[in-house]
C-alpha cells in the first residue's frame, strides 16, 4: 500500500502531495503504544517528517492491511471512520481519492 500511495501523496508524483507516509511508525500516546502498518499525516499538520520512527503526533490516517482485505482509518472531527476494502476492489481510498488503487495487485494473480 505504501508503494501505492508514497509515490502521488509522500513525493508528489503524479499526484497531489501533502503528507508524509510512514511504513510502521511508532506512535506513543502517554502510555500507549501503537504501530499501525502506515500512518499519513498531512503536511499542513505536521510541516516536517519525523527524524526518528517514534511519533506523538496523531496521524490523519492510519491503514492496517488484513489479507485479504484493507481496513482504514480516517480522522474526522476528532474521531477515527472506519472503511473496509474487500481484495478484489478498485478503490479511491478516503483521504486519497485522487489516484485509484486495484487491490488485486496486492492479493489477487500477478498481471501477466
Amino acid at each position: 500500500m505504501g508503494f501505492a500511495l508514497g509515490p502521488p501523496f509522500h513525493f508528489g508524483v503524479e499526484g497531489p502531495g501533502g503528507w508524509w507516509i510512514l511504513d510502521e511508525p511508532e506512535l506513543h500516546f502517554g502510555q500507549n503504544v501503537l504501530v499501525p502498518d502506515l500512518a499519513g499525516w498531512r503536511r499542513e499538520r505536521m510541516p516536517d517528517p519525523p527524524r526518528e520512527h517514534i511519533v506523538s503526533i496523531v496521524p490523519d490516517w492510519i491503514c492496517e492491511v488484513t489479507s485479504p482485505s484493507i481496513e482504514a482509518f480516517q480522522r474526522q472531527d476528532d474521531q477515527w471512520r472506519l472503511n473496509i476494502y474487500g481484495d478484489d476492489a478498485i478503490v479511491r481510498i478516503a483521504p486519497f481519492e485522487a489516484i485509484e488503487i486495484n487491490l488485486t495487485l496486492f492479493w489477487g494473480p500477478l498481471p501477466t
